[in-house]
């Protein structure tokens, strides 16, 4: 089992701290096995330090996934990556035998076209996906 949270918006909505706390205790006495947020979390800026703290406070593995106004602030892609301590823009992650992945939309929309065959090619064999399925991340990707 694991959590999903999304456009957190922690520099326009004055009580995300709040939102994300109570999250965040959820998803810890749910025990669950990790939690992503799928983006437009908070801007790369040294007062949002406090937010990822908070993020950061959760008790198992945690993922992030990139949203436009996550670089509203941001020199480049790399910048919010680093600022998230993210391992890469996009990325896998393997649990109980499943893989996940982290895209990002904003950094690849112009290349979905040749990403997505290379991801069903190269999926887990539980991979379910179809031509007509949908995955999505911070945008309807496919």
């Amino acid at each position: 089992m694991f959590g999903i949270c999304t456009d957190l918006h922690h520099d326009l909505i004055f009580d995300s701290h709040k939102h994300l706390g109570a999250f965040i205790n959820a998803m810890n006495e749910s025990n669950v096995d990790f939690i992503i947020q799928l983006g437009d979390f908070c801007f790369t800026q040294s007062h949002n330090r406090s937010i990822l703290d908070l993020w950061n406070t959760f008790d198992s593995p945690s993922y992030h996934v990139i949203g436009n106004h996550d670089l509203e602030f941001s020199t480049s892609v790399d910048e919010v990556v680093d600022f998230y301590g993210m391992v890469a823009a996009y990325y896998s992650f393997d649990f109980n035998g499943e893989s996940s992945y982290l895209l990002d939309p904003v950094s690849i929309s112009s290349l979905i076209s040749k990403i997505r065959p290379a991801i069903i090619e190269t999926a887990s064999p539980n991979f379910t996906g179809s031509k007509e399925s949908k995955a999505g991340n911070h945008y309807e990707l496919f």
